[in-house]
């Protein structure tokens, strides 16, 4: 049985293509503050944490998942594998559903589509 579901979303400020697109206002609101206000209709996920670069600059995406009332986790900016594999560890998830930053709309209801095809196809 499948104890933990935490989808994990990988964010941060320096982006090179476009710096700052992680706090840029999507309808008054920040970009990550959107996707946030929308993964948080999941009903099968059990835990959201924000996987974010351990340094100053990124200290507005921590802001941002406490003002959104999620949770973070502080990690290697240059590394994301281990971001993802230490925050995984952290929360301590079975399955981890992996979100990017940059995708605003995600569908609620498509994410718990997908978390019971894959519960039901381990089984």
């Amino acid at each position: 049985m499948i104890d933990r579901v935490v989808l994990i979303i990988p964010a941060r400020v320096g982006s090179t293509r476009l710096p700052g697109k992680s706090m840029m206002k999507l309808a008054g609101e920040p970009l990550v503050g959107r996707l946030l206000e929308r993964v948080k209709r999941c009903k099968k996920i059990d835990q959201i944490v924000l996987a974010i670069p351990n340094n100053q600059e990124n200290r507005c995406l921590q802001n941002l998942a406490e003002q959104y009332n999620v949770n973070f986790f502080l990690g290697s900016e240059n590394n994301l594998v281990n971001r993802y594999y230490e925050a995984a560890k952290t929360f301590k998830a079975d399955i981890i559903v992996r979100l990017p930053a940059d995708n605003p709309v995600p569908e609620p209801n498509e994410i718990d589509k997908i978390i019971d095809f894959h519960c039901f196809s381990i089984l």
